[in-house]
């Protein structure tokens, strides 16, 4: 997955478990570091930590998304330790952004940005993130309807939500930038054709396959010499993805007890 990924440091103050882990042992804080989701009461919505425990209490906490960075009291109801790898759903300005939340061999986490969306399990993800259950998954080709030119390949979900049982249809870009490009097209302004199984796709000089794996699943397979059937179409070549950086490291550890903080902006906020 990693392949189809990269740290999201466009997004997090800390996106990686080992440079929270730097951060406390600086502080003096020699818990155990963990990513943890805690649903925080005020505001009605879970928040992503980074949190360090010592005999199983909280020692202190670091916030992992831009937009965090001034929270330093949090009163909160539940705390769930992230242990797998998941898909996680922030909310940025108005939009909402995704992002995997990926351990590595030594079991350390990090948060990363979706560059390609691979597969469909990918998109089954992303889908419980977003409270769709989906139905009807297919892989698609959208062209606009005023010239039939090429807009970008994407997942098509059809499904329902899980908390009202009202019916969804749902359009995910395969490719990083091409969100952009659908959005100024218009979901209204474009019609898709589905792509085959061996269907061939391009990005700027990449190609894959749309392929199956064993459990019947759909996925792109960047070995396109072993896939059969394959069709030819010409497609144009998207634009790069993004990967500027916004450097913004001013954060304070989050207190969940007292909200006396330091005026030291990096001091940590110990839990007594």
């Amino acid at each position: 997955m990693q392949e189809f990924s990269i740290i999201a440091e466009d997004s997090c103050l800390i996106a990686q478990q080992a440079e929270a882990e730097k951060i406390f042992a600086c502080c003096d804080i020699h818990g155990v570091t963990s990513l943890e989701l805690l649903f925080d009461t005020k505001k009605n919505q879970n928040k992503l930590l980074w949190v360090n425990r010592t005999d199983g209490e909280i020692a202190a906490m670091l916030p992992v998304f831009i937009g965090d960075e001034n929270l330093t009291y949090l009163v909160y109801s539940s705390a769930q330790k992230v242990d797998e790898f998941c898909v996680c759903r922030a909310k940025r300005g108005d939009d909402y952004t995704y992002h995997l939340l990926c351990p590595d061999e030594q079991g350390r986490f990090a948060v990363r940005n979706i560059i390609i969306i691979a597969n469909q399990k990918l998109i089954e993800a992303i889908c419980v993130s977003m409270g769709i259950v989906p139905e009807k998954i297919t892989f698609r080709r959208a062209y606009r309807i005023q010239d039939q030119s090429f807009v970008c390949n994407s997942w098509d979900v059809y499904g329902h939500q899980n908390f009202d049982g009202s019916f969804v249809k749902a359009t995910f870009p395969v490719f990083s930038g091409e969100g952009e490009l659908l959005d100024e097209v218009g979901v209204n302004n474009i019609y898709t054709r589905e792509v085959k199984l061996g269907g061939i796709i391009k990005n700027e000089k990449d190609f894959y396959c749309l392929s199956k794996d064993e459990e019947c699943k759909l996925y792109l397979s960047p070995d396109v010499f072993d896939c059969r059937n394959s069709e030819a179409e010409n497609e144009r070549e998207t634009e790069p993805a993004d990967k500027k950086s916004v450097k913004c490291k001013s954060f304070t550890l989050i207190n969940t007890k007292n909200p006396q903080t330091r005026k030291n902006p990096r001091s940590p906020q110990r839990m007594h």
